[in-house]
């Protein structure tokens, strides 16, 4: 096994559309204006990969994803190998098989266990009403922040929203008496290579439990459906509310992953 730096995009989609549900943030990340902020490493044997880990860092905190399919024991060594070239303060997104991969390089805090879900039974979108959901834009920025201040107040991590997230792909609100409710967005969102990743879907406290969560992320997929093959969302595993939501309109658990922060020891 060789732990290598990758540079052939057409080798790591290759790779990555061998599981395009688990892959999704990898598949949208390769696109033109993405790619110059992603450092990827693979597990190699023979000229073929077995694993990946990507260091994606656009925004002020990078993200580092390592994520396999379970039993995958490439990603544990990967991840050890490569553990002095990640940056030395980054959000993770961490694999069952590679948790313990960094014990001796980094601290670990505010790690959630999260399940990764995907659009499989888009038939039940088309139950949810979404009567009242618009699309936003811009000019919503100050009101979408408004609203995530509000719904992570008291939150140990903070909702990743900026506003260069509108031109990634659409986003969609409920408004109440002129102030937002509600929204949805996107992670990711690449026609190119079918996929997207819904995001940053929050509810006001006040309005909890009037099923605008499912009306905003329904309408947001439907939006979605006719330009890409594969959406996919994260949610913390403790989010039961959430998860039954989502079940509700459609997608299904296919994978468990940790989420939180590391910081380089010493």
């Amino acid at each position: 096994m060789e732990y290598l730096p990758l540079m052939d995009r057409a080798q790591i989609e290759a790779y990555l559309r061998s599981n395009p549900e688990l892959f999704v943030y990898g598949l949208g990340d390769l696109e033109d204006d993405l790619w110059p902020f992603t450092k990827w490493y693979g597990a190699v044997v023979a000229g073929e990969i077995r694993a990946i880990c990507l260091v994606f860092s656009k925004y002020k905190v990078p993200v580092v994803h390592a994520i396999s399919e379970p039993g995958n024991e490439a990603l544990s060594g990967l991840v050890a190998a490569v553990a002095d070239r990640l940056p030395e303060f980054t959000e993770i997104h961490l694999g069952d098989v590679a948790e313990a991969a960094l014990d001796g390089h980094y601290r670990y805090s505010d790690m959630v266990e999260h399940r990764k879900m995907s659009l499989r039974e888009r038939g039940l979108l088309v139950a949810v009403d979404v009567s009242s959901v618009d699309q936003l834009d811009s000019n919503d920025v100050d009101a979408i922040r408004s609203l995530y201040d509000a719904v992570y107040a008291n939150a140990t991590k903070k909702n990743s929203f900026d506003s260069s997230m509108l031109d990634v792909g659409p986003y969609f609100g409920v408004r109440e008496s002129g102030r937002l409710i509600s929204a949805a967005g996107v992670h990711v969102f690449s026609p190119t290579y079918g996929v997207a990743a819904v995001a940053n879907v929050a509810t006001h406290p006040e309005h909890r439990g009037r099923g605008l969560a499912s009306a905003v992320t329904a309408r947001l997929c439907q939006e979605l459906m006719p330009h890409v093959e594969h959406i996919g969302l994260n949610v913390a595993a403790g989010n039961e509310a959430a998860l039954k939501a989502y079940g509700r309109i459609g997608f299904e658990v296919i994978a468990r992953y940790r989420e939180g922060f590391i910081r380089r020891r010493g």
